[in-house]
């Protein structure tokens, strides 16, 4: 059968209209079908963002296509296993401590009577820091910034009390920033430690701690600057591995129990931020938390290309 409209026609106002219109339609038709087939992975994302902050949070709804109630459920077992898989660990940990409490409180009172009182002193340190070790390592492997309530808090208030604390004490740290305003949701026990266990590392090793705060768009950037040698680039971030004993972490950690830095990671992730170490180009080493202001969302993963 032959075309008998003339191409004119397809130009007419009516024409271009429904096409248009057609067009539209379409558009909306498939946006639609790219929201509601993305939505699983939109969810599935937001699951894995609070599971890496908190094994305890809640699970995945199990709703929609037969695949995503599918992935959703798979997913849940997943988190379930790592729940138990670290609370026997925790459990573990919990036992060899309690066990261990006994032989050293008996070291302790033994090591009271001995002389002469220089070794004495010295035992008594010894003892003092193993106890201090197996403290560090519960708390970290119970999480416990996980389960310490979170309220607003202005951070730069924080950081003023940690350097006149130090500051009371002759210990060279000083905080340059906002005296108050820089309000952020957090742990306010977690926080402190956090930013008590940088500067205890700047202060040991490098010899001084600057502590500043800065807005950076819905973040709050908190940095800890010391004029020490700095870190090989291969160890800026092997040292926030837990228990990581070379020789650059030893420095950095002053024969601790080389869990500072990774509770400080561990804190950072638990409120939504990231902290880094950078070598400062006058020398030194400059630690930087970057933390959610107030109500703000968490921060995305780090730039790995820094």
């Amino acid at each position: 059968m032959a075309f008998t409209g003339t191409p004119q026609a397809l130009w007419e106002p009516r024409f271009l209209a429904a096409f248009g219109l057609l067009a539209l339609a379409t558009m909306l038709i498939l946006a639609g079908v790219v929201v509601v087939a993305t939505r699983p992975l939109r969810q599935l994302a937001e699951a894995a963002e609070r599971l890496g902050a908190d094994l305890n949070a809640p699970p995945m709804p199990a709703a929609g296509a037969r695949e995503a109630r599918a992935t959703a459920q798979a997913f849940n077992r997943m988190q379930d296993r790592l729940r138990d898989f670290v609370a026997g660990r925790t459990r573990l940990l919990a036992a060899i401590s309690h066990d261990l409490r006994t032989p050293l409180t008996r070291a302790r009172i033994r090591a009271e009577a001995m002389e002469p009182p220089a070794e004495r002193a010295a035992l008594l340190a010894d003892l003092a820091r193993l106890e201090a070790m197996l403290a560090t390592a519960l708390a970290f492997a119970r999480g416990d910034v996980a389960r310490e309530p979170r309220r607003l808090l202005d951070l730069a208030v924080l950081l003023g009390d940690v350097a006149e604390e130090r500051a009371e004490i002759d210990e060279p740290v000083t905080y340059a920033g906002p005296e108050r305003g820089a309000v952020v949701s957090g742990a306010p026990s977690a926080l402190r430690r956090a930013l008590e266990n940088l500067v205890s590392n700047a202060v040991v090793h490098g010899g001084a701690a600057r502590l500043g705060l800065v807005p950076a768009g819905a973040a709050w950037r908190v940095t800890v600057e010391d004029d020490g040698p700095g870190l090989p680039a291969a160890e800026l971030e092997r040292v926030f591995e837990p228990f990581h004993r070379g020789d650059a972490a030893r420095s950095l950690e002053g024969g601790g129990t080389g869990l500072g830095l990774a509770i400080v990671r561990d804190v950072a992730a638990a409120h939504g931020g990231r902290i880094w170490l950078e070598n400062r180009e006058a020398g030194g080493l400059r630690a930087v938390l970057l933390l959610p202001a107030g109500d703000a969302p968490p921060l995305g993963p780090p730039d790995r290309s820094r």
